[in-house]
């Protein structure tokens, strides 16, 4: 997918477009990971974030 793969303020955001589908992570509004299990983005790790989350919000600062 083109554009600059950066992280953009107020993202990432999970999108489901179909109830029990695999859904969409934004990262910018043109740039995407398809086929992310809701299991997954909400999974939380001891202090409260997701793994997901904390590693998207990781890439904007860097």
């Amino acid at each position: 997918m083109v554009g600059d793969n950066i992280v953009e303020k107020g993202y990432p955001k999970f999108e489901v477009y179909e109830e029990g589908a695999p859904g969409y992570v934004y990262i910018n509004k043109s740039q995407y990971f398809e086929d992310v299990p809701k299991e997954i983005w909400v999974f939380h790790v001891g202090g409260g974030s997701s793994p997901s989350t904390i590693s998207c919000t990781a890439r904007r600062w860097s």
